[in-house]
């Protein structure tokens, strides 16, 4: 798959009415400046809210949405991207800051050739896991899931394993790894309250596996559900 260096303004228009939809209103207003503004990304930063273009159908938000860490805007853009379903490119602040004008048509990015031409993408799994003990009575107790990603499932079950303590996996999908990467990320930040430690989280009701099966159900990403026991 060759990844394009810029996107036109018919996905920017897409994009920006997914955004709208999932009432994910700073990236909205972060893209929307970038695109129809003329400031730079560091310029809009000092700006008051007042100051920065909010199309009426967007509620005007308590701070500007330019402060929030430019890495997690840019992580969280590419989550989103692949959730709208927008393919062969990769979304940053930076992509859509820089424009040109093509056969009287507007475009985001540039011209540049990617240096990514022959892109690889294994496949990968998005895995619930839960803890197993010798002790039956422990394993009772022992609610909290693991949600997490790997292209090995056998070596990392082993990693996981630590003397009478041990792993099981409950539910498993497989897809590319690119598309994975970005439904973990999803799925940890709908389940991030519950987070106990690392990519293990609180089960306590019993109903993360439902939480993260309909995420997956809602998302444009095509996963395919497997035996867990392969």
């Amino acid at each position: 798959m060759d990844i394009r260096s810029y996107i036109t303004e018919d996905e920017v228009k897409k994009f920006l009415n997914y955004l709208k939809i999932k009432n994910k209103y700073n990236y909205y207003i972060i893209i929307y400046n970038l695109v129809y503004g003329n400031k730079s990304y560091k310029e809009l930063q000092s700006c008051q809210v007042e100051n920065l273009i909010i199309p009426d159908e967007i509620p005007i938000p308590e701070k500007n949405p330019f402060l929030i860490c430019i890495t997690g805007v840019n992580t969280n853009l590419k989550t989103h991207q692949a959730l709208c379903g927008i393919r062969g490119v990769n979304f940053s602040t930076r992509l859509f800051k820089q424009k040109f004008i093509m056969d009287g048509k507007l475009y985001c990015g540039s011209l540049k050739k990617s240096k990514n031409k022959n892109v690889i993408y294994k496949e990968g799994y998005l895995y619930i896991m839960k803890n197993t003990h010798i002790n039956p009575k422990i394993c009772e107790i022992l609610k909290d899931k693991k949600v997490g990603i790997t292209t090995d499932l056998n070596r990392r079950l082993k990693s996981l394993t630590l003397g009478p303590v041990g792993v099981d996996v409950i539910k498993l999908w497989k897809t590319n790894y690119s598309n994975v990467r970005l439904m973990e990320k999803e799925i940890h930040s709908v389940l991030n309250e519950r987070n106990t430690i690392g990519e293990w989280f609180s089960d306590e009701n019993e109903d993360l596996i439902k939480i993260v099966e309909n995420i997956l159900k809602t998302s444009d990403v095509v996963v395919e559900s497997i035996n867990p026991k392969i």
